[in-house]
């Protein structure tokens, strides 16, 4: 499997209420070899972190657009995430250097973020 999810809540973190956010420059190495840590937080609906649930889709895109792989795909609690991808496609296959980006999709937002993939 290439993702792993730990969940974290932090309080008074975040941008305008009602809408997910990448953090700056989340993804930590820059540029990675083999894995990269990608942050994103997504909001209370309440105002209140950890006590609702979004719907989260965050993928990883080349830079022709085509789909490499889905880190995720379904509810999840507000509050702050932390994925890690592991440079491979949704097959399991290593992914050759380059340029690709991830984009976190929720509550009808959507946000992109540059990375690169040096080996």
């Amino acid at each position: 499997m290439n993702r792993r999810i730990r969940n974290r809540t932090y309080g008074g973190v975040g941008g305008r209420r009602g809408q997910p956010r990448l953090l700056p420059d989340t993804e930590r190495p820059i540029p990675f070899n083999p894995t990269t840590a990608i942050s994103y937080q997504l909001p209370a609906l309440s105002g209140d972190e950890g006590s609702a649930i979004s719907f989260a889709n965050l993928k990883i895109v080349d830079v022709q657009g085509k789909e490499i792989a889905t880190l995720v795909n379904g509810t999840m609690p507000a509050g702050m995430h932390v994925v890690s991808w592991n440079g491979r496609d949704s097959r399991g296959n290593q992914v050759p250097s380059g340029v690709y980006f991830y984009t976190l999709s929720s509550q009808g937002q959507q946000l992109s973020r540059r990375m690169v993939l040096v080996k």
